[in-house]
């Protein structure tokens, strides 16, 4: 089912692939990637490997789910928002405050967006619409919290955090040409007589 081949091409192709898979293991040298190698395929692919975000919180807490509550923190967010968009320090001023309930003080460092996708997807749809440096519009995030959120800087995932995973892709892509190569270069140096004569004819 995962090759996607009918069972009898599967079972038939089966000793080929087995063969195959013993050469290339015993047989077929298939150079490794050079430093310079593994810098272009991330150059060339940097959309295709995520981003890391750093970014900081203010979030506060209701106090109960009444609705008076509810409007209490959704009017008093939306103002904190309004000053943080007029004056960055302000942001700071209230993120450092007491009303902020955000794990440490609602700073983040460079993290992959996985890891935040992970923790909490709403977070990580308000950040993927954010330019660096502008505070979010008010939401409630997965943990029932009235949140804003500043950007501060989208990165590429960094080269050495993925170095393994380009040299694997980079490996794989190789094989089937080191594959075709080695037969092409076994071809030259092995006479092959063929005794067959149905085959010769055909």
């Amino acid at each position: 089912e995962k090759t996607g081949l009918p069972f009898d091409i599967w079972i038939n192709d089966l000793p080929y692939q087995i063969k195959r898979g013993q050469l290339l293991q015993v047989r077929v040298s298939i150079k490794p990637p050079s430093e310079q190698e593994i810098q272009s395929w991330y150059n060339q692919n940097k959309q295709k490997v995520g981003f890391e975000i750093k970014f900081r919180e203010i979030c506060l807490v209701p106090k109960n789910s009444s609705d008076a509550e509810e409007q209490r923190i959704s009017g008093e967010i939306n103002n904190i928002k309004k000053e943080a968009r007029k004056d960055r320090d302000a942001f700071n001023l209230i993120a450092n405050g007491p009303r902020n309930q955000a794990y440490a003080k609602g700073i983040n460092d460079w993290t992959p967006t996985f890891e935040i996708f992970n923790r909490s997807p709403a977070l990580v749809n308000v950040l993927g619409r954010l330019d660096d440096g502008k505070v979010s519009d008010a939401f409630i995030d997965d943990k029932r919290r009235y949140c804003i959120v500043r950007m501060e800087g989208k990165r590429p995932t960094p080269i050495d955090t993925i170095r393994r995973n380009i040299q694997e892709i980079i490996q794989r892509e190789r094989v089937d040409s080191s594959f075709d190569d080695w037969i092409l270069t076994r071809r030259k140096e092995v006479l092959i007589t063929v005794y067959d004569k149905e085959y010769i004819a055909e």
